[in-house]
């Protein structure tokens, strides 16, 4: 059912975006990849330079919309 698959797609899906995410970060120039991981999703502003923080917020909303494409049903 929904409930005993949903915990395995999470944990997959989860996984698949840290390694995306740190993948699409470790492209732009001179950003240190384990602060902004370190700080998280609600503190990673504080991290990223002013110039930055455009290309890490697309690099978020890009690799969040990727993973939700592969999300199937139980």
């Amino acid at each position: 059912g929904v409930q005993t698959c949903a915990l395995p797609i999470s944990i997959s899906s989860q996984a698949m975006y840290q390694n995306l995410f740190q993948q699409n970060l470790g492209k732009i120039p001179g950003l240190d990849v384990q602060a902004v991981l370190a700080s998280g999703l609600t503190e990673f502003r504080t991290t990223v330079s002013p110039a930055q923080l455009p290309q890490v917020i697309a690099a978020a909303t890009n690799v969040s919309k990727l993973v939700s494409l592969t999300r199937r049903p139980c």
